[in-house]
């Protein structure tokens, strides 16, 4: 940029002058790296990058050392010059202004990025991680075991038996047992971890279909001594059909306690004795039919998968909102 310009504003003038001189500075640098570089290399005084090629090097110095000088007055306003027809100054110093800016904001934002892409990802086994890592919200307060042993069947659980199909009653336990507002684990105190919350299953929305359960393990230390210990390991298929037996049995009992006080009402309620052959014969149909229904294998056909996909969105978290790693799964066996 020559020095004849004429700039009817200070800081535009004050830029000027630093560019001039930048240009010279960087000229005379450009020539002594360039004889002393046994490599052909030209390199940058302030950064020390290197270029092969003169026109880059001499635009990188140019822009590597200005933006230090011109910091204080890139946030002052120019004041409006008169208006040339020709070149107006002014509106070439401010577009420059913004240019180096720019620049320098897009710079620093692809360092950023750069440095998150090659950040290397960390894995970490989910199984690890639950028995050694987990947080507040996986501490299990009893296994699960004694989860599925302290299932409560309400006068709800009749009602759908004696009106619905075997699905839907299958459902509707899974929405029912599996809120945790509705269990009272406190009371459980066979397990040595004690917390509020959670349940001794859970389920990640990064491995579908797949559950994770908290189990105690009894290990024989010698012939008339054991030990036992509680850890998280993967559920297989037989340990959530065990989920639904034990729901059945507890059905099938209740069932038969609600039949029996039915019974008595009937026959407590109908003197008449065709009435009351009536109304038993209704209730012995009502009651057949519903053990009919629990007397149903869910294990090798569709109901139990959709059992288990209803079971799994019912449960399932993301393991992101707790770390920030990338999981990885242990397979199934």
């Amino acid at each position: 940029m020559s020095s004849a310009i004429q700039f009817h504003n200070l800081y535009g003038y004050q830029i000027a002058n630093i560019l001039e001189k930048e240009m010279r500075k960087q000229s005379k640098k450009n020539e002594i790296d360039y004889r002393y570089n046994n490599n052909n290399q030209f390199i940058c005084n302030n950064c020390h990058k290197t270029y092969k090629n003169k026109l880059h090097y001499d635009k990188h110095c140019l822009m590597c050392e200005l933006p230090k000088e011109t910091t204080p007055l890139l946030n002052v306003p120019l004041i409006a010059p008169p208006v040339d027809t020709k070149i107006n100054d002014c509106l070439l110093i401010e577009l420059l202004k913004d240019l180096l800016i720019k620049y320098n904001k897009l710079s620093n934002e692809m360092s950023e990025i750069k440095k998150w892409m090659s950040k290397e990802k960390k894995q970490i086994n989910i199984l690890d991680w639950l028995n050694n890592h987990n947080p507040h919200d996986f501490q299990a307060i009893t296994s699960f075991d004694g989860f599925i042993n302290n299932f409560m069947i309400s006068e709800e659980y009749i009602k759908k038996i004696t009106t619905c199909n075997i699905l839907d009653v299958y459902l509707y336990s899974i929405d029912d047992l599996f809120s945790i507002d509705t269990q009272d684990l406190t009371s459980c105190t066979s397990n040595p971890i004690t917390s509020s919350s959670s349940m001794p299953i859970c389920s990640f929305n990064q491995k579908a279909n797949v559950f994770y359960i908290y189990t105690e393990i009894i290990t024989k230390t010698s012939s008339s001594s054991s030990s036992s210990e509680f850890h998280w390991r993967e559920a297989t298929n037989e340990d959530i059909l065990r989920i639904f037996n034990k729901i059945k049995n507890k059905l099938i009992t209740e069932l038969c306690k609600w039949n029996d006080f039915q019974q008595n009402r009937i026959a407590e309620t109908t003197p008449n004795h065709n009435h009351y052959n009536n109304s038993k014969e209704k209730m012995d149909e009502i009651f057949n039919k519903s053990i009919l229904k629990l007397m149903t294998d869910i294990s090798n056909n569709s109901i139990f998968q959709k059992l288990k996909s209803k079971l799994y969105h019912k449960l399932k978290t993301d393991i992101k909102q707790y770390v920030e790693y990338e999981f990885k799964f242990t397979p199934s066996n």
